[in-house]
């Protein structure tokens, strides 16, 4: 429910199921009638709230048998860049989501790859193990974002689940999707290590490219096409630098890369070793 400074409560109940329905269905705002608004449900919340929105989520543990601890550490996940927002507070259990779930991932995170300047608090005030520099990318179009490594794969698996951090696309705050680089393989080791978001707001526009329920993207629009092109190019480039980067490390690196000759790199093995 929302509310202006000078203005009341509006809004309604929305039922999955029905949501759903009208998904399916094609239908359109108009056609899609929500429930009976309760104020009730969102209890203390409302006592200092003078403008905004609202969301109260019921029932949305039914049917995930994982601990609290485990949804809150998705949610930082998916809607981290949500929370960089002051104004923007997700509450689980009536406690705030906060970057500080996301600790553990941060603290084996090595590397990063800065895309067109992106200001974070995440890169600024989590990411403080970093094995190199932030290296700023320059990418063409309106496009801001990161690209992180960490030191195992294993280091992006949600503990205790089949959820595992990758690369995702958002378009204006929201997530269109989910571990882009499946859309550009390159099949070099390197892709195993990757997480981070990519922000292209640009495909937001008065043409239609999301697919059913606007949830991912028309894979051959010329301009999701483009996108993915430039993102590729700038992907190849990050690999060297982290091939040379584990190198210097002394950590396993990338056996494809033809830059660095099979007897130079089996003598690093062995050096490593």
């Amino acid at each position: 429910m929302s509310k202006t400074a000078d203005g009341d409560y509006v809004g309604g109940t929305i039922d999955n199921s029905g949501l759903d329905d009208a998904i399916k269905n094609d239908l359109t705002p108009d056609q899609y009638k929500l429930g009976e608004l309760n104020p009730r449900l969102f209890g203390t919340s409302i006592d200092d709230h003078k403008q905004g929105t609202l969301i109260y989520f019921e029932n949305i543990k039914e049917g995930i048998n994982k601990s609290s601890d485990y949804l809150k550490k998705i949610i930082a996940l998916y809607f981290r860049f949500s929370l960089i927002d002051d104004s923007f507070n997700i509450f689980l259990d009536d406690e705030k989501i906060t970057l500080a779930q996301l600790e553990d991932l941060a603290k084996e995170t090595q590397f990063v790859w800065n895309i067109n300047n992106l200001n974070d608090p995440y890169i600024n005030e989590y990411l403080k193990n970093l094995k190199e520099p932030v290296k700023n990318i320059v990418m063409e179009g309106n496009v801001e974002g990161f690209i992180a490594s960490v030191t195992k794969p294993r280091c992006l698996k949600i503990t205790s689940t089949d959820e595992r951090a990758g690369v995702d696309l958002f378009v204006n705050g929201r997530l269109r999707e989910r571990d882009i680089l499946k859309r550009i393989p390159t099949a070099r080791i390197a892709e195993n290590y990757f997480y981070g978001q990519i922000h292209f707001n640009d495909l937001d526009d008065e043409k239609e490219r999301f697919a059913t329920g606007r949830e991912g993207i028309i894979a051959d629009d010329p301009k999701y096409r483009e996108f993915l092109d430039n993102l590729r190019r700038k992907i190849l480039n990050i690999l060297e630098d982290w091939d040379a980067w584990r190198g210097k490390l002394r950590q396993d690196g990338d056996p494809e890369n033809e830059n660095i000759s099979r007897k130079e790199r089996a003598s690093q093995g062995l050096y490593n070793a």
